[in-house]
């Protein structure tokens, strides 16, 4: 009976002790393949938020300006849906689960394709397609920093806040890479 209860007792400390152990590993790397709930909420920064709405709403006046009917003016009004849902139902912060990342990933892949797509399917001058040229390779690194999020599970807190938050940003510079090169293309067609 003694051995039984000496035995209860270290089989309860072991127990504990994963337990603890896990809950640490989630805490620590919330990435990690043991951690329980892999998300990590980032508050976002309210000064970029604001600037990157602000960037928005001039890009959808952009576009409401022109509505010439062409496969750029097309992907315009489907890159503003893109970059409007970024801002994923609340600007204060941002919620990164490895669904999330997934969706956004995708969502970047699309953009990244339909750049593509508009490369081969319009006519610009050098300097527009120097401008799309560009909007394509940020959205190329945008890509990359997702799937270097998803693929590392040994990111702590400290890096995932830091990476995290880096991807909202190089959100807001995929917007005005496109709304630069938006603008070349409308104000050639415009003259």
């Amino acid at each position: 009976m003694q051995n039984y209860k000496i035995l209860v007792k270290r089989i309860s400390i072991v127990i504990v002790i994963l337990i603890l152990s896990i809950l640490t590993v989630t805490w620590v790397f919330p990435y990690a393949s043991l951690s329980v709930a892999k998300a990590y909420t980032i508050k976002q920064d309210p000064i970029v938020v604001k600037q990157y709405v602000d960037t928005l709403q001039e890009y959808k006046k952009l576009i409401n300006e022109n509505k010439e009917q062409t496969n750029t003016y097309a992907t315009a009004v489907a890159a503003f849906d893109f970059f409007e849902q970024v801002l994923m139902e609340n600007e204060h912060e941002w919620r990164m689960t490895d669904d999330t990342l997934e969706e956004l990933h995708f969502q970047v892949a699309t953009y990244r394709d339909m750049l593509i797509t508009l490369s081969f399917s319009e006519t610009y001058s050098n300097e527009a397609r120097m401008y799309l040229k560009t909007a394509l390779n940020v959205a190329i690194e945008l890509e990359d920093s997702i799937t270097f999020i998803q693929m590392s599970e040994g990111l702590t807190r400290k890096d995932l806040r830091i990476l995290i938050g880096n991807l909202y940003g190089e959100m807001g510079r995929n917007l005005e890479q496109f709304i630069t090169f938006y603008q070349q293309t409308t104000a050639e067609n415009g003259s």
